[in-house]
């Protein structure tokens, strides 16, 4: 649910103001829109998702490899288990790290979002206060007219009061 301010109390300083500063840098990138930072981390969490698939098959590779070469060259199971092992730590290493970096991902794009509700809160708010504002603008501006429909019939009523004192002061 979008609010807009009235165009015509801020139109010149619109015009020069810049956006607010909220930007938020994203591995040096300084990021100003919620639905850029948004596709960024979708891009991010995309790339980091193929990585993971590329990195299972080439697991998958390296034990089908690892597999011919201890049936080739007769190795006992035992050679291999090392290599093995190393590869397994790799990948959990590799796994939580990617792990670590979505919560990140994660806890910065909830902590837009509430950013983007705060400013949406405080823009709807501005808002009431500008209405209260046009409504008094125009209760003043209707009493001023009224005060000036009266000061000029005051000032005719004061014309023709003195026009008559003129008069009775010829007369007597």
């Amino acid at each position: 649910m979008g609010r807009e301010l009235h165009p015509d109390l801020f139109e010149s300083s619109l015009k020069n103001a810049s956006m607010p500063a909220t930007n938020v840098s994203v591995d040096g990138v300084s990021v100003s829109d919620f639905t850029e930072f948004r596709m960024i981390t979708e891009r991010k969490s995309n790339v980091l998702a193929d990585t993971v698939e590329s990195m299972g098959l080439k697991i998958e590779e390296l034990n089908t490899k690892i597999t011919r070469l201890s049936r080739a060259a007769g190795m006992s199971f035992e050679k291999i288990t090392p290599a093995v092992s190393e590869l397994q730590k790799n990948v959990t290493k590799n796994t939580q790290d990617i792990e670590r970096k979505t919560r990140w991902l994660t806890s910065k794009l909830e902590e837009s979002k509430i950013n983007a509700n705060k400013v949406e809160s405080l823009m709807e708010r501005q808002n009431m206060v500008i209405k209260s504002f046009e409504t008094k603008l125009a209760n003043i501006q209707k009493i001023l007219s009224q005060k000036e429909m009266q000061i000029l019939n005051l000032s005719e009523a004061l014309k023709e009061a003195r026009v008559e004192i003129k008069k009775l002061l010829r007369l007597g």
